[in-house]
């Protein structure tokens, strides 16, 4: 089974479509987390156990785009015990847009040596910022993914809903349009203070000129699949939600998901 092709999400401006969006939610990529139960949320750890997310929200043409690769993904890899064809796995919300998780592994291994893996993040010029770098939550970014069709590894109420096997993503990059102001807790409140502004900028880093979202550039890194990341997190999600849309019928093609996609 050879492997699939790396797939851009993009998340620039639409003319066309004015409500064209691809927002970052509940980013973790500046370092490895897992998920410890004691404290009951992610929590920084070593690359050996940790993994980085993003939680991401896109409009519904941008959605529509990102299954129709992931179906064809999972078809190419599909056996004989899996469900004929790939259930929709996004949440489709009351506001028309769509939410899902791209995830991947600090580290795998290959040929008995453990490989270290960093998500790149990039600034709206494609150039390479620090691993460290913090991305925000409402921040509004362009992704580059690779679908990993496998055996489905939720919960038991998402394997009634997804079937035995689904289609994840793990995420190589990230490119940052428009970074959103972190919103931090303020425990003080407002103050009639007269210091009211902090310039905290850093330069930009140089262009290092191997950028996947410029169409120039050809060079793409891929990461090995994601078998065992299962540091999922529940993250806060908006109340009032449709539907997905129904699983697709058992012809060969898509065409059912794809004319229901917008009910």
């Amino acid at each position: 089974m050879s492997r699939p092709q790396p797939h851009i999400i993009i998340g620039t401006n639409n003319s066309d479509n004015p409500k064209a969006k691809v927002l970052a939610l509940y980013p973790r990529l500046d370092q490895p987390y897992a998920y410890d139960q004691k404290k009951g949320r992610s929590m920084p750890a070593s690359k050996e156990v940790g993994g980085y997310s993003l939680d991401f929200e896109m409009d519904s043409d941008t959605a529509k785009s990102l299954y129709q690769y992931m179906a064809q993904a999972y078809k190419e890899a599909r056996e004989e015990d899996w469900p004929e064809k790939l259930v929709m796995p996004f949440t489709k919300h009351d506001d028309g847009y769509f939410t899902y998780k791209a995830t991947c592994n600090a580290s795998y291994k290959k040929d008995g040596r453990l490989i270290e893996k960093n998500v790149i993040q990039r600034n709206a010029n494609g150039q390479k910022v620090d691993s460290g770098f913090q991305l925000t939550t409402g921040s509004r970014v362009s992704l580059l993914v690779v679908a990993n069709p496998m055996k489905n590894m939720s919960n038991k109420k998402e394997k009634e809903h997804l079937g035995s096997h689904t289609c994840y993503l793990w995420i190589n990059e990230a490119l940052v349009h428009d970074l959103a102001p972190r919103k931090d807790f303020n425990p003080f409140g407002e103050t009639s203070g007269s210091f009211v502004d902090f310039d905290h900028t850093a330069p930009a880093p140089a262009s290092d000129g191997d950028n996947p979202f410029d169409e120039k550039s050809n060079v793409v890194s891929i990461a090995e699949p994601v078998d065992d990341f299962d540091g999922a997190v529940e993250e806060p999600k908006k109340v009032v939600k449709k539907s997905a849309p129904p699983p697709p019928t058992a012809d060969n093609d898509l065409s059912s998901v794809l004319e229901a996609w917008d009910d």
